[in-house]
């Protein structure tokens, strides 16, 4: 069968079996020979293909063959396919155990050394296919004997009369362009021909994705009519696909080809276009404040000085300089800040009554990191001409209490003083931070006096402390300043403060007296 699969081929090609590139033929006995040739053409024959980029070319792949409606392929029946390329015809077959409607050819049904699967549509000139054993149809020619029924296309796989365009969407993901969505526009042709066709998206070196073309609005690979005409395909990839530079994106949609009918195009289509990835800013710098810039304008410098805020409070006011250091003039500029971190602590500029500006706004915030972008409020702020300074600022008036961070601040042993029938306790709280924090501290009066002196002789605690008793104890407490007095330290601002007191008897100090 191989051979006479590889001869219908060269029949084809050379007119004794007729079929164009723009439509499909069967076999016609009258142009076989003198014998008394009778084959039957494949009524109803369908090709689906599925094609993949392999070796810097798309590549059939797997190719599924269905019977029509009224015959399948019965057990029994061998299914033959010959594609012809200029110089080079390759062939694949199987039998079929039982009756079945459809039929996969893959590369292990191919001849040795020549897959139909490996061959480039672009090349194919010729498709033809044999399919024998059940239908008990047995002609003699003079080219031999013919069995079964046949089936050819005469022409390229490729349809260049389909017109296909194709674009890309693109986003820039932490610090790096993908392609979110693909894009194919075809003039000219209608949803219902495309729809249930196979596509193919490349990008050579990176990956590639296919799906199936549905109509349903939700679907991964999607079409719809084009508002200028045709339909529109619309791809939602399904990995990352990062690019830098310019790539070039290649895809190609299969639709069904149809071994029959007067009229039948070429079942594959393919395009390519070039992406090109947008800049990518450079990644916020690491900064230990938000005073300090993550991110500036490119040839400007920021200056910024702090003197250590507003006494005893979170709210402060900042002012900063920004100097075009550059050649050229900028038309305008943004800094960015993180207010995640200190001294802003959190704070939202977006909330109403939490920053007022000085010649400056808000230009963007993102809740989810705390970045914070400014920018000139005015046209005569917003350009810079080279070696030109201008001065700015706002204050920060609502900023949150963030909560105490041990590594922020020490507190020193707490001092014992006083006699036998009037002891107090004196805290220090000190700071190396350059800004104002909260502090706490757990304190076991237990561990400073004798626990018996504390039980008939209640403790006095003072308002310049919030003191909350630790659940399962009568002796410790969780002790915090009080806001506007002694809730917040910094480098500039340690607290040294009593803040308890009680009259116990003598027998108070520590060692304590034995048996107690």
């Amino acid at each position: 069968m191989a051979g006479l699969l590889a001869l219908l081929a060269v029949l084809i090609l050379s007119g004794s079996v007729i079929g164009s590139a723009a439509g499909l033929g069967g076999a016609h006995p009258q142009q076989m020979g003198a014998g008394a040739v009778q084959t039957r053409e494949l009524a109803g024959l369908e090709i689906q293909y599925a094609p993949h980029w392999g070796e810097g070319d798309w590549r059939l792949g797997p190719v599924t063959l269905t019977g029509g409606a009224d015959r399948g392929f019965p057990a029994g029946d061998e299914i033959s396919m010959s594609v012809h390329a200029p110089g080079r015809t390759c062939e694949a077959s199987t039998v079929t155990e039982g009756a079945v409607q459809s039929v996969t050819l893959t590369e292990d049904m191919s001849a040795p050394g020549c897959a139909i699967t490996r061959m480039a549509p672009r090349d194919v000139t010729t498709v033809a296919i044999s399919v024998t054993g059940t239908d008990g149809i047995t002609r003699t020619s003079t080219i031999g004997n013919l069995s079964g029924s046949l089936a050819a296309f005469s022409g390229a796989l490729l349809d260049t009369g389909r017109v296909m365009h194709g674009r890309a969407d693109t986003e820039i993901v932490g610090q790096q362009n993908q392609i979110t969505q693909v894009h194919l526009r075809l003039p000219g042709t209608p949803v219902s021909e495309v729809a249930g066709a196979s596509i193919a998206v490349v990008l050579p070196g990176t990956g590639q994705t296919r799906g199936t073309v549905s109509t349903a609005a939700d679907a991964p690979v999607r079409v719809q009519s084009d508002p200028g005409g045709g339909s529109l395909i619309t791809l939602v990839t399904d990995q990352a696909w990062a690019i830098e530079g310019e790539v070039e994106v290649q895809a190609l949609l299969a639709t069904t080809q149809h071994l029959s009918g007067p009229d039948a195009p070429g079942a594959l289509s393919t395009t390519s276009w070039t992406v090109t990835a947008e800049p990518v800013a450079p990644p916020p710098a690491k900064v230990d404040h938000a005073l300090e810039p993550v991110s500036l304008t490119p040839g400007l410098e920021y200056h910024h000085t702090w003197t250590g805020g507003y006494s005893n409070v979170l709210n402060y006011c900042h002012d900063f300089t920004v100097t075009n250091v550059s050649e050229v003039t900028v038309p305008d500029w943004t800094v960015q800040f993180d207010s995640s971190l200190a001294p802003l602590w959190g704070a939202n500029p977006q909330v109403p009554g939490t920053i007022t500006y000085n010649n400056i706004e808000t230009r963007a915030y993102d809740e989810h990191t705390g970045l914070w972008t400014l920018g000139a409020i005015h046209d005569w702020h917003r350009v810079l001409q080279p070696g030109a300074t201008q001065r700015f600022g706002y204050c920060a008036e609502r900023v949150p209490t963030p909560e105490p961070d041990p590594s922020l601040f020490e507190v020193s042993p707490v001092r014992v003083g006083g006699g036998d029938w009037h002891v107090t306790f004196t805290i220090e709280v000190t700071s190396t931070s350059e800004f104002y924090v909260p502090w706490s501290v757990e304190v076991d009066f237990a561990d400073l006096v004798c626990p018996a002196s504390l039980a008939d002789k209640p403790l006095t605690l003072y308002e310049n402390v919030s003191a909350t008793p630790v659940e399962g104890s009568t002796t410790r407490y969780l002790i915090e300043g009080v806001p506007g007095d002694t809730q917040l330290v910094s480098r500039y601002a340690s607290r040294v403060f009593t803040f308890a007191h009680y009259g116990p008897a003598p027998g108070w100090q520590l060692p304590c007296p034995e048996g107690e």
